[in-house]
Formats: structure tokens, sequence, C-alpha cells
């Protein structure tokens, strides 16, 4: 049994302190200092959001905490508003196998915040520094990359594979996660990591002929549907010295709130991070292994502190 304790979100707009709050968001242009219990936290930011209904971020220190707050936050809003922007599993330089999943839910939230998968409620997203440090293919790269096959629309097969191989898609035999595909004759099965379920699209001569969405483990058909929205499988730029990325934060619509849960902590937690990566760096130099002229692929907290304040 899920509990979501939305209703109960009003009885703080009795509080003195929070009407104060509240009338110091007002100026868009405002930067607000507020003292909140430990315990609070969860209950104030959901009752921002309900109250303010536009895009949050919420920043912490540690990934850890980041967890832990996307759930007590969950609890008191609706579970499909709140997202959590998962930290990459690796240091930046360091090489080791990732799990797929973490990528694909940043990639999902990406999707949202650039209004591709069409969300009515704007999302309330939590992400820790390190997740908030690293560079994405940029906003007008996601967007214009993004795009919508339709039944009836004439297009070669093999030039909508190519493309699609271009965004990150992976060749598979079977479509079984996102950020695959798959061919075979005249059908085309893609995952895109911004939709619930694969759609199989089946061509007669260069016409998309049929739609439909299955499902990844029985591999059957189970919803016939009209289009098909696209997006990339990756989020980092394709070439690691583009100049042309950006961070999370360039993905917020311009009206959005940003929380920031103790700064100090945050921006100790970048330093962190960026001494770590240094010295990973340094030794991948040392032993011929990185150019010495490579782009560091994260920010540091110079870089993200103006849009920070």
């Amino acid at each position: 049994m899920s509990l979501v304790l939305t209703q109960l979100l009003v009885l703080i707009e009795e509080s003195p302190a929070w009407l104060r709050l509240v009338e110091s968001l007002e100026n868009e242009n405002a930067t607000v200092m507020a003292a909140v219990l430990e315990a609070a936290k969860p209950y104030v930011i959901a009752s921002l959001y309900h109250r303010r209904r536009q895009p949050v971020l919420v920043v912490t220190a540690q990934p850890e905490n980041a967890r832990k707050l996307y759930e007590q936050i969950s609890v008191w809003c609706d579970s499909n508003m709140v997202n959590l922007f998962p930290e990459p599993e690796a240091l930046p330089y360091e090489r080791i196998a990732v799990d797929n999943s973490a990528a694909v839910e940043r990639l999902r939230v990406l999707a949202s915040l650039a209004g591709i998968t069409g969300d009515k409620s704007p999302p309330l997203i939590i992400v820790s520094a390190p997740a908030l440090t690293q560079k994405l293919l940029s906003l007008s790269r996601f967007t214009d990359a993004s795009h919508t096959v339709r039944v009836g629309m004439e297009i070669k097969l093999f030039d909508l594979l190519g493309r699609w191989q271009a965004l990150g898609y992976q060749l598979e035999d079977l479509v079984e996660v996102p950020g695959t595909i798959s061919h075979r004759g005249g059908i085309i099965d893609i995952y895109p990591p911004g939709s619930d379920l694969p759609a199989r699209l089946e061509f007669f001569g260069d016409t998309v002929d049929s739609i439909r969405l299955f499902d990844p483990a029985s591999q059957r058909s189970q919803k016939v549907v009209s289009s098909i929205t696209i997006t990339p499988a990756t989020e980092l730029p394709t070439n690691e010295n583009e100049i042309n990325h950006d961070g999370l934060l360039n993905y917020l619509p311009q009206d959005s709130l940003l929380i920031l849960d103790e700064p100090d902590s945050i921006r100790l937690a970048m330093a962190d991070l960026d001494a770590k990566a240094s010295q990973l760096r340094t030794e991948m130099v040392s032993q011929g292994e990185l150019s010495c002229n490579s782009a560091r692929p994260y920010f540091t907290w110079e870089d993200l502190e103006p849009a920070l304040k």
C-alpha cells in the first residue's frame, strides 16, 4: 500500500515563518537563506513545490543524502512528479564497468526537463553534488536530436537505423533494455530511455505501416500507437573535446526554483571530487593513457557557482 500525504501540505500555510519564506521567494531574482530542521526538510520542500507549481531542483552534498531526500519527499508528493538524478557510478577518468540503469534514469530526467516527454506537471528533481558536476550533451543538441516517428511517415529503414545509432542506441539481437535497437526484415524495435515500453515499427517499403508497444520480457505486443518519441540514448558529448556542452542547470526551465541543501557541504563535496579526479587525470597523463590537452569531463564549484547563486 502506498501512502501519499499531499493533502496535509496545506497545514503549513498557517505558519508565520512559512508565509515570510513564501513572500521572500516572490522576487524571482531573490536568494533566500532559510534554517530548516533536518526532519522538516522533505515537508518544506514538498510544500514549496505544491504551492508554487514550478520546476524545483534540490541539490544535496552526497548521493546518499539525495536518495534519502528523494524517498522522503515522495511520501508527500505524487511519486511520478519526483525524480532522482543519480550520480555516475565511476569517478571522472575512472574506468570500471557500470550499470546502465543510472544513465537511463538521468536521460529520463533530461527529457522531462527539456519538455520532450509531454509531462503536464513540473518536475521536482533531487540531485547530489557529484551528479550536478557532470558535463552533458548540450540542451540544444538534445532537443534537436529528439524527434517523433508517426504511422504513415515516409523514411528509409536503414536511414532511421543509422540515425538512431548516431544517437547512442546499441544494435542488439533483442530489445530488452532502454537504449537498444534491433532489426529484422522490415521491422525495427527501439527502446527510448524516456519510454515505459519499447516500440516495434513495421515498414511497408519506405513507409511506417504500424507502431506497437511491446513487453520487453515476453516480446509480445501490448498496445497499438500512432507515434513514438525518440530521445538520445547517451547523455554525454560525443566528442570529449567538444566545446558545446551543458550541465543539468542548463536544462532547467527559466522559472525553476533552485534549493541548495547546505551550500558549504555541496562546495566541499565538489572540491573533493575535483581533487580525486585531478589525481586520476595526472596518473593517466603520466602513463600516456590521456592527452594533457583533453577537456575536463566535469564542472567544478567555481564553474557552477555563478549559476548557483
